[in-house]
């Protein structure tokens, strides 16, 4: 569990992290009310999109590269579809459709099922994942805010961005998030987790179209026969 908790809280935040403030009292509040004025008049997104886990202890990087879809059709409505592939092969395919999230693992014959409600649940430093699009009380009293800067190193490609981190103010699974979003459009086009065993998570967008049509087959996950459903 995970790793969907990571895998869902990455395709959420990156997408839905706008949510608004009661005021923008420091540099890193402008930019979040910034990106959140834009969320506004975004419906839909198609994006490519990389993941990179580092892992600590080896020093591995695995990287799974796909597509992303996102629909926002009204308060907790919003749908998200990532497929990662290798070679041509469906590695994993996440599905997130209102609170339901599902993650499809073909090479192990299995989908796990949850929700956003039941993730909030059991990791508290996620809460607001389950209010899609809403106002996140409390939020600045979670966690503090810092504007990382916008010098070269937080470049994105040839993304030219601003770069905010939250670090949790209590115990959490994670030590830092943060986000790199794009000056020209306030969209966020990156963004990391420090885990707190020394693990980081980065998701990379490009190729990014906003307000395009996207159909509504983009977010149907087809499973084949025999497939193991995992609740939890």
């Amino acid at each position: 569990m995970r790793k969907l908790t990571i895998l869902a809280a990455l395709a959420l935040v990156v997408l839905e992290s706008t949510a608004p403030f009661s005021k923008a009292d420091s540099k890193a509040d402008q930019i979040l009310g910034l990106m959140h004025e834009r969320a506004k008049k975004i419906s839909s997104v198609q994006a490519s999109v990389l993941q990179d886990k580092v892992f600590s202890d080896i020093g591995r990087h695995q990287r799974n590269y796909g597509i992303l879809y996102f629909r926002h059709e009204g308060p907790n409505k919003d749908k998200i579809r990532i497929t990662y592939k290798s070679g041509g092969e469906v590695t994993q395919d996440l599905l997130i459709d209102g609170d339901k999230i599902m993650l499809y693992q073909p090479r192990a014959h299995q989908v796990l099922i949850t929700s956003r409600a039941k993730q909030a649940e059991q990791n508290p430093e996620y809460d607001f994942l389950a209010a899609p699009y809403a106002s996140v009380p409390g939020l600045k009293s979670r966690y503090t805010t810092v504007y990382v800067g916008e010098e070269s190193d937080s470049k994105v490609g040839p993304v030219s961005t601003a770069a905010i981190r939250l670090t949790p103010n209590a115990k959490s699974s994670f030590k830092s998030v943060t986000f790199w979003i794009d000056q020209a459009s306030w969209f966020p086009v990156q963004y990391r987790v420090d885990e707190s065993n020394g693990d980081v998570t980065t998701l990379t967008l490009s190729d990014i179209k906003k307000n395009g049509d996207v159909p509504a087959s983009a977010f149907k996950l087809d499973l084949p026969p025999g497939t193991k459903r995992i609740v939890r």
